[in-house]
């Protein structure tokens, strides 16, 4: 996939990092190029400044996230002891034994220590391990961070690298990103949680309309036809500023040269409608919770409101009460259909939004909020601010 470079963004960040010491966390929604940003810009930045970059998906592992870190941590001291050349390799102190959860590891007979058996202990020894091996600061990168909340033992596991990122902060800065603004709250923003303000939140600046300059310049190379850059852009809003969406808008057109920028933006958003399955995820829902999403793609606000709870038993035919609703909004949110911005709740997929409009809101009744502005600039802000 051709990458639109923005190396300005990856040495601002750095310079941020290394001056104010304390971790980032970089949040916008799925598939609108974090973790291509991390890797292909980020990364040879940090390589050009001196640092190691370690990179870390958490979605390597879902179930087990602490696997994924520890994974990423091993290969990265393998890296660094083991040549890559296979005479070299011969020649090196073998690797004796690796290890997971519940088993130590040893590195040959020149390893400094046995490596400690509990997994946060673990992930502590090998951050270490790796800067010294390194002889450099490392640049942890951990990608959907928010992965850490979601397992049964997630507080511990975020706890424990909150402190070996504390103890490491001389060795290691460390970049961590998330798409979900609701369980990115559940770290950062929770009174009571392990992260609480560790790190500067920082909405990522969605691409805009310099990359749909160069996605329309590439086009006009592969055809003799330059898009116009002001309705490529409004496709581009529409698509929720996802790179391979419009690449694969532009696909349709130079496959099919009778196709205008509307009608390819449609076959799209009718391809994304059957990927994604949204008529089986609305039929998966309870009529509450159908109930409650029309309301809020409907504009409306306030979900617990008197005129709310009457909505909600006009449309059911049934007394609802708050309890109810908050518990249809808190299932809603586990299944990362909705997020709570402050008092109120938007939805994770805008696509799901736009289906519910079309499909269960009668026209004329829609209120909500007027068009998506164009991709916001980078800035430090709370996820709860608008």
């Amino acid at each position: 996939m051709l990458h639109f470079s923005r190396p300005e963004l990856a040495q601002a960040y750095l310079k941020q990092l290394r001056e104010g010491g304390e971790p980032i966390a970089l949040f916008s929604p799925r598939r609108t190029g974090k973790t291509a940003f991390l890797r292909k810009d980020l990364t040879p930045a940090a390589a050009h400044a001196g640092l190691l970059a370690v990179y870390v998906d958490l979605w390597q592992d879902k179930q087990n996230p602490a696997d994924a870190i520890v994974y990423a941590l091993q290969a990265a001291l393998d890296d660094l002891r083991v040549p890559k050349s296979r005479t070299a390799r011969g020649l090196n102190t073998p690797v004796r034994k690796l290890g997971l959860f519940g088993a130590s590891i040893d590195f040959g007979e020149d390893a400094s220590a046995r490596q400690p058996v509990k997994t946060h202990l673990l992930i502590d020894s090998l951050l270490h391990e790796v800067a010294r091996a390194a002889g450099k600061r490392i640049l942890l990168m951990i990608d959907e961070v928010q992965q850490l909340a979601l397992t049964d033992s997630g507080d511990d596991l975020v706890a424990a690298i909150r402190a070996s990122l504390t103890r490491q902060q001389n060795n290691v800065i460390a970049v961590l990103t998330g798409s979900s603004r609701d369980q990115l709250n559940e770290l950062f923003f929770r009174a009571r949680a392990p992260m609480y303000e560790f790190a500067s939140v920082i909405k990522f600046p969605l691409l805009g309309r310099p990359f749909v300059e160069f996605a329309a310049v590439r086009h006009q190379r592969l055809t003799g036809v330059l898009p116009d850059t002001g309705v490529l852009l409004q496709a581009f809003d529409a698509l929720e500023y996802r790179p391979k969406l419009l690449y694969r808008l532009l696909g349709h057109m130079e496959e099919n040269p009778a196709l205008d920028t509307a009608a390819a933006l449609a076959e799209i958003e009718a391809e994304r409608a059957a990927e994604m399955d949204l008529p089986g995820l609305w039929a998966g829902l309870s009529s509450l919770q159908k109930a409650l999403l029309m309301r809020i793609a409907g504009g409306a606000s306030g979900l617990y409101s008197n005129d709310a709870l009457a909505s909600y038993q006009k449309s059911l035919g049934v007394p609802v009460n708050p309890g109810s609703v908050k518990s249809a909004v808190n299932q809603l949110r586990k299944r990362s259909v909705l997020s709570k911005i402050g008092a109120e709740y938007e939805f994770e997929m805008k696509a799901f939004s736009a289906f519910i409009r079309q499909i269960a809101i009668p026209a004329g009744t829609k209120s909500g909020p007027g068009k998506r502005s164009a991709a916001p600039a980078a800035g430090k802000k709370s996820l709860r601010r608008r």
